[in-house]
């Protein structure tokens, strides 16, 4: 079948939307129709050089939709499933999903970081060339073929637009506060960098019961939305800042602290403004180059500060998803407001032009 999507070609060249070929789902495949598409930070960062993927690539890996076809071997999902889409498919039996961290599922990882399906393959073609699919998804398409490890089937009437930004956005955030760190009830928390992700690591700090969460961003915008996620005081960034935070901490510095931009500047102000014993939890995509300086002796050892990684917060899906949703239902979880534009494939360019500007949660693409 033939379905329209935008193609990037490589560092340097623009994207197009044009019409693909996507092949039918194999045994263990899933065609999801997309009704809705966020445009994620990382794919800037890819479209900026900053990651390398193969190309010509379908970017995108935040969506939601309609289960289509399935294949013969498929037991995740039935045709007419509403489903979110996983940006790292989950197997549920590889060394890693049975130690309890789907969040490295390894053939997952392996689809995920080649931009391909189970097999080593996209399903998706120009003119018989081959274009790959970001994350095993490329979600800024109509229509996707991908693992059925990698959707989440879900109940209820939940918009895909609200539905899509489960896949990264808020699953990397609030499971970064919630499964990755350890914070603990009147904890002081800092968040620097309030997108899409920070403005849910802000939330999910707000549901371990923080008593102080200090928001961190260049745009004041950001930091009145980071407010209404639930954070107690706003910083803007730049000099002076790592100051402030002292002051604001009574000289101690904060119990846990995020870095969801995920550059050197950041990894420091996050280190340096944490105190002794306390946790450093790295969110930001930076470059594959980034290397971030830390005092191995005193930061590490005398200090007893804790650096680590949160990759796509540490999550289970299918334990996520559901639970997520619960929150959101309840009101004790912020989703509509993260949606700040809708706009269409044709739109591309002008969402990624606006996350520049710095000014917004999320654009979402709505099919």
């Amino acid at each position: 079948m033939d379905v329209r999507a935008v193609v990037w070609e490589g560092v340097g060249k623009p994207m197009q939307t044009t019409d693909l070929t996507l092949a039918a789902p194999g045994p263990k495949e899933v065609l999801v129709r997309l009704g809705a598409s966020g445009v994620c930070h990382t794919d800037l960062s890819i479209i900026e050089g900053k990651f390398p993927v193969p190309s010509p690539i379908v970017l995108g890996h935040e969506g939601a939709g309609t289960v289509e076809a399935i294949g013969r071997e498929v037991t995740r999902c039935v045709v007419g499933d509403r489903v979110v889409l996983s940006l790292i498919p989950q197997c549920g039996a590889c060394f890693w999903c049975g130690k309890g961290q789907p969040e490295l599922c390894a053939p997952g990882a392996q689809s995920s970081m080649g931009a391909v399906l189970a097999d080593g393959t996209p399903r998706f073609s120009r003119g018989g060339e081959t274009v790959f699919q970001f994350s095993g998804l490329g979600t800024f398409a109509e229509a996707v073929v991908i693992c059925e490890d990698a959707v989440v089937p879900f109940t209820g009437d939940t918009p895909f637009e609200v539905a899509a930004l489960l896949g990264c956005a808020v699953m990397t955030g609030v499971g970064a506060a919630r499964n990755t760190a350890d914070i603990a009830p009147g904890d002081t928390v800092l968040v620097i960098g309030c997108g899409g992700v920070g403005l849910n690591v802000v939330q999910g700090a707000r549901l371990a019961e923080a008593a102080r969460i200090i928001a961190v961003d260049l745009a004041q915008a950001k930091l009145d939305l980071a407010s209404r996620f639930g954070a107690t005081d706003q910083l803007l960034a730049g000099d002076g800042a790592f100051e402030q935070i002292i002051e604001m901490t009574g000289g101690l510095g904060v119990d846990v602290a995020f870095d969801v931009v995920g550059a050197v500047p950041s990894g420091q102000l996050a280190l340096q403004a944490v105190r002794r014993g306390g946790q450093v939890c790295l969110i930001g995509m930076s470059s594959v180059e980034t290397v971030l300086p830390v005092a191995t002796t005193i930061d590490l050892l005398i200090h007893e500060k804790r650096i680590f990684g949160s990759n796509y917060g540490s999550s289970d899906v299918r334990r996520d998803v559901p639970k997520l949703l619960a929150q959101h239902a309840s009101g004790d979880l912020l989703l509509n407001e993260l949606v700040s534009e809708r706009v269409t494939l044709d739109d591309i360019d002008a969402a990624f032009e606006t996350m520049r500007a710095g000014q917004l949660a999320r654009s979402v693409i709505v099919f």
